[in-house]
């Protein structure tokens, strides 16, 4: 079972000690995270600065500007979610030829859904398979 809290990086995550805690407006997840301030006031989570987050059960993972659930299978974590992706140089090319300096810009900074992996090391992510 995971603790309930917020992780500011693998290492905690990992080891289970939560420096924070975070709750969910109204128990609904697509209006954000949220934890009280010094004054007890409630205030929206700053993301980007946490690694993961565990509430009611559920584990979050941050990736891509959001969080997304994590699941377990065997003794590893996963996340469906979207990861960039590198076009290769035939296809920067094509979208240069094609559509100028923008062409080139948006097949650099293209994203793709995977199933990723957390790996258990270091924290990082593994790209298992597309979606």
């Amino acid at each position: 079972m995971l603790k309930y809290g917020l992780y500011l990086d693998y290492s905690h995550f990992r080891d289970q000690l939560p420096q924070g805690e975070a709750s969910l407006k109204d128990h609904d997840i697509a209006k954000g995270f949220f934890s009280h301030d010094p004054k007890g006031k409630l205030k929206r989570i700053k993301n980007h600065k946490y690694y993961a987050l565990v509430i009611n059960g559920i584990a979050y993972i941050w990736s891509e500007n959001n969080f997304y659930a994590l699941y377990r299978n065997d003794n590893n974590y996963f996340f469906n979610g979207p990861s960039k992706t590198t076009a290769s140089a035939s296809n920067m090319i094509a979208a240069s030829a094609m559509f100028g300096a923008i062409g080139s810009v948006l097949a650099a900074n293209g994203m793709e859904y995977y199933v990723t992996k957390i790996d258990f090391y270091n924290g990082s992510f593994v790209k298992v398979s597309k979606l």
